[in-house]
């Protein structure tokens, strides 16, 4: 059973598997770095199961590599409740912004049992929203830093390849971590 002292709280809360989530799945926009802490909440409150898909990021301090557990979607926490159950009690928390309505809650709970699905085979899968092909970015940190470029294609795991103006046609790989979205 998760204690408040535990940094990360399960993917799915209340013991649940996803196929065994009964209600209506809603997604709780939450304020910024609060996803776990509302999480923590709506376990010890045991009212409604609630899925936070969490993946692997690494950080560097110096040499010193860190992995820690990170929402795989900032920002977002989902949780299912009864249809006829008011939801607004997860205001109290303080933690929640609004309640989003998910409409096609039968492609919602197919696209969760995927992402579930890839977490236990890959917990490394990261969310980069930004850095699509097309997409104009710059590096911030690294040897590299501050170089500006476009995203021509994704390739494996967290490697963008970047076509970079400054370098003539020249390609380089570099990890979507030290990416930044350019103004």
């Amino acid at each position: 059973m998760l204690t408040l002292e535990v940094d990360d709280p399960p993917r799915l809360g209340n013991a649940y598997g996803l196929a065994d989530v009964s209600g209506l799945w809603r997604a709780a926009q939450v304020k910024a770095q609060c996803e776990k802490r509302l999480a923590c909440d709506l376990l010890t409150r045991a009212r409604w199961p609630y899925y936070l898909p969490m993946g692997e990021a690494q950080t560097y301090s110096g040499r010193k590599r860190r992995v820690t557990q990170v929402p795989l979607f900032k920002g977002y926490l989902f949780f299912a409740a009864p249809a006829d159950e008011d939801v607004s009690d997860v205001f109290q928390t303080q933690r929640v912004l609004r309640v989003i309505q998910i409409n096609d809650q039968d492609r919602f709970r197919r696209e969760i049992e995927n992402v579930e699905r890839a977490l236990s085979v890959n917990p490394r899968i990261e969310a980069c929203p930004f850095a699509v092909e097309g997409a104009r970015v710059r590096v911030s940190r690294g040897p590299l830093i501050g170089v500006e470029g476009t995203v021509i294609r994704r390739a494996e795991g967290a490697m963008v390849v970047l076509g970079v103006s400054g370098f003539g046609n020249a390609v380089i790989e570099i990890v979507a971590d030290f990416l930044e979205p350019a103004a």
